[in-house]
């Protein structure tokens, strides 16, 4: 059975009835698939802030420790809407060989990390040719 860890961020300004049903989200979606989890949860100030992300630390930590195989967020846009900073966790999560599943995008493959990278390359690349 896959060790599962579940991430999710909150803006602070999140209202707490939008926060309730997130979780209930992960919890359903965890049920559903019969996951036994650990939950990450960080209090953000807005969707690209990098600094207040703790437990997204942490859950690295347990990645490359071994503890967790397989990420589950709601959103991809919850470990990072800066398509830099999410391309760099996948590329981690890729190098640790560790599954990303997505309740909204569905399940990411380590071929699709690279696909995904491999694009993302190819635009940077036209960009610096400008």
């Amino acid at each position: 059975m896959a060790k599962v860890g579940n991430y999710i961020s909150f803006k602070k300004k999140t209202n707490k009835s939008s926060r309730n049903y997130k979780m209930e989200q992960i919890a359903n979606y965890n049920l559903m698939n019969n996951y036994d989890y650990k939950l990450y949860v960080d209090i953000v100030k807005n969707n690209m802030d990098t600094n207040s992300r703790v437990e997204l630390e942490k859950l690295k930590q347990d990645i490359e420790s071994g503890i967790i195989d397989k990420v589950v967020v709601i959103s991809l846009s919850n470990i990072n809407r800066n398509h830099f900073i999410l391309l760099d966790f996948m590329k981690f999560l890729k190098d640790n060989a560790c599954e990303l599943e997505s309740i909204k995008e569905g399940r990411l493959y380590l071929d699709d990390y690279d696909r995904i990278i491999l694009k993302q390359n190819e635009i940077l690349e036209e960009e610096n040719v400008r």
